[in-house]
């Protein structure tokens, strides 16, 4: 009656078709069991941190599926073009952060489909070379956190002007020739090396095993925020060399970083940590696992594994570690050893350390960057727990996100985390804190570059105001 010409959605609400039901069905390609059930409701779009640059989850998947579509057809050259095109698109700048499971209806895990075509799509020589890195962890960190150190040092006489420039350019030129998702970027806002991760058993019954994370052997730590001080200046370069300039901190080597603080905070409360002898060698596997690195992973595996347990007394004592995605990753490698309880330092802080405490001294505003672990553990409760301690008003932003540094993706593909990070970046200016705050390394880093504000472990910021 209201629409006679039939030009409202004709057949699809009221229809005299009595077989419309079995008309017009749309029969999805199948892709891999990961994504199959996929009904592509785009649910997951809106948390993507590539959404704004390459693909979201949901087209990750309809490209793959039309390159099935396609290959059914015959159609080789788009099969060839959409497989040209998604290996940027869809694998490299894909975080593998997971958090699209969390907002699918059907717990579709997209990061971890991609991680298993960064596994097909690895040579032997990669392969081989991250096994490598695995059985000579130690080695490798080591001559990580030495060169980070060295590209800010450089001969006196050039000074940083010519130094740090000439380091960046060399780094791009490498990017050329081996590739930029293998050749990471140097720019002046990352830090200098950490410090080894080695420590003493302790002269008191431990209560539980430490396993700082080797992101903070290879990454010092930032410096404490001076309101009005500008730190210095850093170049953005992305893979369409298009620059911009953003004023960041630089990092001062004299601050201890979150594995101190930690030490510190549970000596406080007197509590004692035991950290395995053999620690320098080991990872929680994630380096390996995002990029499909599988057996270096397996090898990884089998030295933590045997190490933890060690220590823990076979799950005797809880294990702690102080970056988020690394609790997770060991909570993901150890996830068939039930005796053993993986925890991050901010839970543990939260509470083993806090109810032992005297009451700090708070600093007025405090803006918190929950990260894609802390949300996939269940941490980001104890985050806020331990930021309200150390701060009269918590700042937790509505458009925060995933910053998609992902370890090394943000030295990788820069592009990928300043699209990420804009809309947070955007409201934490807005906000104007006192501090700024996260709980793990390379986020920090990450948010560091976006906001131009320094980002520390939420616990180098409560040692600090911890009355000794």
């Amino acid at each position: 009656m209201f629409d006679p010409r039939g030009l409202l959605n004709d057949g699809v609400v009221l229809t005299d078709d009595p077989r419309a039901h079995l008309k017009h069905i749309k029969a999805p390609t199948p892709v891999d069991p990961l994504v199959d059930a996929c009904v592509e409701c785009g649910y997951c779009e809106p948390v993507c941190p590539a959404r704004t640059l390459t693909l979201t989850p949901r087209q990750r998947i309809v490209v793959q599926r039309e390159i099935g579509q396609a290959w059914a057809r015959g159609d080789l050259d788009l099969v060839k073009a959409l497989e040209q095109a998604y290996v940027y698109d869809g694998v490299h700048t894909c975080a593998v952060d997971g958090l699209c499971s969390l907002a699918c209806p059907v717990g579709i895990n997209t990061g971890t489909f991609i991680k298993t075509r960064r596994a097909a799509m690895a040579s032997n020589t990669a392969q081989s070379g991250w096994e490598l890195a695995a059985d000579h962890w130690a080695g490798a960190t080591h001559v990580a956190s030495f060169a980070l150190s060295a590209a800010h040092g450089g001969p006196t006489a050039l000074g940083h002007r010519v130094w740090e420039p000439l380091v960046t350019g060399v780094t791009r030129l490498g990017r050329r020739v081996i590739g930029d998702d293998q050749m990471p970027l140097w720019s002046p806002d990352l830090p200098d090396g950490g410090r080894s991760r080695r420590r003493p058993y302790p002269n008191r019954e431990p209560v539980a095993v430490y396993v700082p994370a080797c992101v903070g052997s290879m990454f010092g730590s930032e410096m404490p925020e001076t309101p009005g001080e500008t730190k210095g200046t850093v170049l953005f370069v992305s893979s369409s060399d298009d620059e911009t300039k953003r004023t960041v901190p630089f990092v001062s080597p004299e601050t201890p970083g979150v594995q101190a603080a930690f030490e510190q905070l549970c000596a406080l409360a007197g509590l004692a940590l035991v950290v395995p002898e053999e620690i320098d060698a080991l990872c929680c596997g994630t380096p390996w696992s995002s990029k499909g690195m599988t057996r270096g992973y397996q090898a990884m595996s089998e030295r933590v594994i045997p190490a933890v347990r060690a220590a823990s007394g076979n799950g005797r004592l809880p294990i702690v570690c102080d970056a988020s995605s690394c609790t997770e990753g060991l909570q993901r490698m150890l996830a068939d050893q039930p005796d053993l309880t993986v925890i991050d330092c901010v839970q543990f802080v939260a509470e083993m350390v806090l109810p032992r405490l005297a009451p700090v001294k708070k600093v007025a505003s405090l803006t918190l960057h929950q990260t894609c672990s802390s949300t996939q553990i269940g941490l980001n409760p104890y985050l806020v727990m331990v930021a309200q301690a150390v701060a009269d008003q918590v700042n937790v932003p509505i458009d925060g996100g995933c910053c998609a540094f992902a370890g090394d993706r943000g030295m990788l593909h820069p592009e990928l985390t300043r699209a990420a990070t804009r809309p947070e970046a955007a409201e934490v200016a807005r906000l104007g804190a006192a501090v700024h705050a996260s709980c793990n390394r390379t986020c920090e880093i990450g948010m560091s570059r976006a906001t131009g504000v320094p980002y520390r472990h939420v616990l180098e910021i409560l040692a600090e105001l911890a009355p000794a």
